[in-house]
């Protein structure tokens, strides 16, 4: 089996697998020593989309209130001796947890790349 040009071997799947925990809600950052204690859990990653509609910031990923969370989560999240990471699209975001020594950034989704992707030919068979 084949993935991004790696050979992958089902028999050790089990070796090349990690978990990783979101953490989304207000109740996540008020359980996330138990979350990151949880055996088999690999590392953790804010959301600050969700995370900001659920406490109640809306949609402002760059109110000042979720940007300290954010980065008080990953904070904890360290000091739990697991992995932190990031997942947001928003650049302050990813230069404010870089800026807080985070272990991985996902700077975009997969949903929102092909639509850019799918965009960007479309605008190329268009001027044409």
């Amino acid at each position: 089996m084949r993935f991004s040009g790696k050979v992958l071997s089902l028999a050790r799947s089990a070796e090349d697998i990690c978990l990783i925990v979101q953490v989304e809600k207000a109740e996540a950052l008020d359980q996330l020593h138990e979350i990151a204690a949880v055996p088999g859990v690999d590392a953790l990653f804010a959301g600050p989309a969700d995370l900001a509609a659920s406490l109640g910031f809306g949609a402002e990923q760059t109110h000042p209130g979720l940007v300290k969370c954010v980065i008080d989560t990953l904070g904890r999240i360290k000091a739990s001796g697991e992995p932190a990471g990031l997942l947001t699209g928003n650049p302050d975001l990813h230069k404010a947890a870089i800026a807080a020594s985070i272990d991985f950034l996902a700077m975009g989704v997969d949903v929102g790349l092909l639509a850019r992707a799918s965009e960007a030919l479309l605008r190329t068979v268009k001027s044409e």
